[in-house]
């Protein structure tokens, strides 16, 4: 069994949902559903539409929920996706979709950084083995 963490950004219901939800199938589509856990944080925006998506699809999925709404307890959540995947899926808005601070994650991994910051991109760097899809 692979896990794919499906993680990104808690803006992203306030954008075009539709072409969200499209790209969140293209990658599920990468991988075969019977050897294949999505993994997600259960937070707003990509967390949630994902794991809807892939269960939509037959995917096995696996939520860590943080405990409580401040940095520390999302980063304890994010860390637990990071070590519990074989890889990590971000979705990040594009630069200047709600702002224009640049994803220092993906910086200081010495990848494309041209995105909106997302803890997406931490939870992926964290892992090592990231990708980033701009929706």
């Amino acid at each position: 069994m692979q896990y794919i963490g499906f993680v990104g950004s808690s803006k992203a219901d306030k954008c075009d949902v539709e072409s969200i939800l499209k790209a969140i199938k293209i990658q599920l589509l990468k991988y075969p559903v019977d050897s294949t856990t999505i993994v997600s944080g259960h937070g707003e925006g990509i967390d949630i539409m994902s794991i809807k998506s892939a269960k939509e699809m037959g995917f096995k999925t696996i939520e860590y929920t943080p405990t409580s709404k401040n940095w520390e307890e999302y980063k304890k959540r994010n860390l637990q996706i990071a070590n519990k995947c074989d890889k990590i899926i971000s979705f990040a808005l594009e630069l200047g979709t709600l702002t224009k601070r640049k994803c220092y994650h993906c910086s200081r991994a010495g990848r494309d950084n041209n995105h909106e910051k997302t803890a997406g991109c931490y939870t992926g760097y964290k892992n090592g083995n990231y990708e980033v899809v701009i929706v």
